[in-house]
């Protein structure tokens, strides 16, 4: 575990003299970020609860303090009601009174807990914020449109103009269909003909950016970064950067660029749409976290569909950055209510819960209840019972079950030390690059083990991973951007790893001599089966029934089909049953006994 930024010795000498005595050196400072571990919450008056450093000295936090920290309210109505005690808390910006009291303007509950940065944004509407938008978004069906491949279009012609700004529209808008073509497959010819028509406009717009708006706003291409990820334990949040600018070299004026392909919609006082707008707020926070506030980067919000002004300074306000964390902790809340089994939460997604909100939102909150409120008794239990499950699932992939035996889920990428990484064959380190071709629309980068990997580390072909430079063994996933990736593949020698964004400046690569490979996680992999879950519910009586053992499969009729030839005579048997059954048919087997195959 991290030790607090901040270690108060309080020797054996038991009096209230002495404590202030031993307080008063450090009393009317401000520190940026605290550990702490909350332990209760007993006082009279309700805004105080004791917490302990890692160290185990109990102290005591205030919370509810007008135009300070009262906007956390929420927060700790979320910690009090949801979680079990003890519960890891950060506090930031935090003051001590001349009683000892530490006063903080913000709280991370579960910092280990990262959720990502777009999640929390995608809360904020034109009409303030709210929460529960984060677990309807979990179950609603994924639908491909001319807007939503625009905007993948947007991306990549950023993608390629950042390469070669020289490229011209009718060289490279053939290569879109190469990004999904199954979901071009989908559209009309009308449709294929608007999105081209559309998406001219916005790479026009975005190779003005790379020639020159870029420039004249302190901005060069060649020390820009294409979709960098980061983790910030600090805040509890993640992401991926559209555009992140950085010199390594002089550290000056580093900038954050967020590509929309949509229109703006009831913006703010700077012109931004308030959901962007807080997706760069707190990207801004990532960054600072992640560079120990070395940089202070300039934030933009660039509008490619727009006509004037596409590139929109987004200036930082302390207030938003704390309400999107406020609102983080709510998320962080969810997730744990839904693990505990506290599936009521899904009875408030509703119009009701919006009453005055029409459009999209009044229509996906009205199918939701209505898919919801149609169930039967035990469809509805059954849909509770394994939305409970996959939450849990999803809080063990991410923290654990920490201090038993280290299973520490992703988190264990910064609460495991290198040399626990290392014992618990978790990390393949010391790789040092042989080849990378970076050009590829597939960066591939081919790493040779040095006498320092660890040969028994348990990575394979097909993982992901995160790949971050390696210089001392405190560097962690905190402290360096960090590359997605998967492994393609791995021998006693080598190891072989496909970068998920493609990468044209090459000069981190270059610079770093050793980097390290640790496993990832996939969160849209439990979306996906929220999403599979609320299918289920929307399936004929005769399909849900089938599945919940209702009503038995159907006989299949004798069909002879002739099985490969490599198969054995039972595997042939079991072969014509598979292909012959009309409902399903159930495959089960120890390992080893060919059922993949």
């Amino acid at each position: 575990m991290q030790q607090p930024l901040v270690s108060i010795l309080i020797p054996f000498k038991n009096t209230e003299e002495f404590l202030k005595e031993c307080l008063q050196s450090i009393l009317n400072q401000t520190y940026a970020h605290w550990e702490v571990l909350a332990v209760n919450d007993h006082s009279e008056d309700s805004s105080k609860t004791i917490a302990q450093e890692f160290s185990q000295k109990d102290l005591w936090v205030q919370y509810n303090i007008a135009d300070r920290n009262e906007n956390f309210n929420p927060s700790i109505k979320v910690l009090q009601y949801y979680f079990d005690l003890p519960v890891v808390v950060n506090l930031l910006d935090v003051e001590i009174d001349v009683d000892g009291v530490l006063r903080p303007r913000g709280f991370v509950v579960e910092p280990d807990y990262l959720v990502d940065v777009t999640a929390v944004a995608e809360c904020f509407k034109d009409f303030g914020a709210e929460p529960m938008l984060y677990l309807l978004k979990k179950y609603l069906p994924f639908t491909y449109s001319p807007p939503l491949m625009i905007g993948n279009i947007a991306n990549f012609f950023l993608d390629e103009l950042m390469s070669n700004p020289e490229l011209g529209f009718r060289e490279i808008f053939p290569k879109v269909f190469r990004l999904n073509p199954l979901a071009f497959s989908i559209f009309s010819d009308r449709d294929i003909r608007e999105i081209m028509e559309k998406s001219q406009k916005h790479f026009v717009h975005l190779k003005q950016m790379v020639l020159q708006t870029f420039a004249e706003n302190d901005i060069d291409v060649a020390h820009c970064f294409l979709e960098p990820s980061f983790y910030a334990e600090m805040y509890g949040i993640q992401g991926r950067l559209d555009v992140f600018y950085h010199n390594a070299e002089s550290d000056q004026n580093p900038a954050i660029v967020e590509l929309k392909s949509g229109k703006t919609y009831k913006p703010n006082k700077w012109g931004l749409n308030q959901n962007h707008y807080i997706q760069t707020m707190l990207y801004d926070l990532m960054i600072k976290a992640v560079f120990n506030n070395k940089l202070q980067p300039t934030n933009f919000i660039l509008y490619s569909g727009v006509d004037q002004k596409q590139l929109r300074f987004a200036p930082v306000t302390k207030a938003q950055q704390f309400e999107a964390l406020n609102v983080r902790n709510q998320l962080v809340a969810i997730e744990y209510a839904m693990a505990k089994g506290e599936t009521r939460l899904l009875s408030r997604l509703s119009p009701k819960l919006l009453p005055s909100e029409k459009g999209f939102l009044f229509r996906d909150l009205s199918l939701f209840e209505k898919v919801y409120q149609v169930m039967t008794l035990l469809e509805r239990k059954y849909f509770d019972t394994f939305s409970s499950f996959i939450a849990k699932e999803h809080r063990l992939a991410k923290t654990g079950v920490q201090g038993i035996e280290k299973i520490n889920g992703l988190a264990s990428l910064w609460l495991n030390d290198f040399e626990e990484k290392r014992e618990n064959y978790e990390i393949l380190s010391h790789l040092q690059i042989n080849s990378f071709n970076s050009d590829e629309a597939k960066p591939v980068i081919v790493f040779d083990k040095s006498d320092q990997t660890n040969p028994l580390a348990n990575f394979r072909k097909g993982d992901i991973a995160v790949l971050y430079p390696f210089t001392r063994q405190t560097d962690t996933v905190l402290n360096n951007q960090i590359f997605k990736c998967s492994i393609t593949e791995i021998d006693e020698t080598t190891v072989t790893i496909q970068l998920r964004s493609h990468q044209f400046n090459t000069r981190l690569f270059e610079a770093a001599n050793n980097w390290n490979l640790e496993h990832d996680l996939f969160d849209s992999s439990f979306t996906g089966m929220y999403r599979g879950l609320f299918q289920f519910a929307q399936f004929p009586d005769y399909k849900k029934d089938l599945l919940l053992t209702l009503s038995p499969p159907k006989q299949s009729e004798e069909i002879i089909i002739a099985p490969p030839k490599e198969l054995t005579q039972e595997q042939g048997a079991i072969f014509q049953k598979a292909l012959t059954a009309s409902d399903y048919f159930l495959l089960w087997g120890p390992p080893g006994t060919g059922k993949t195959s």
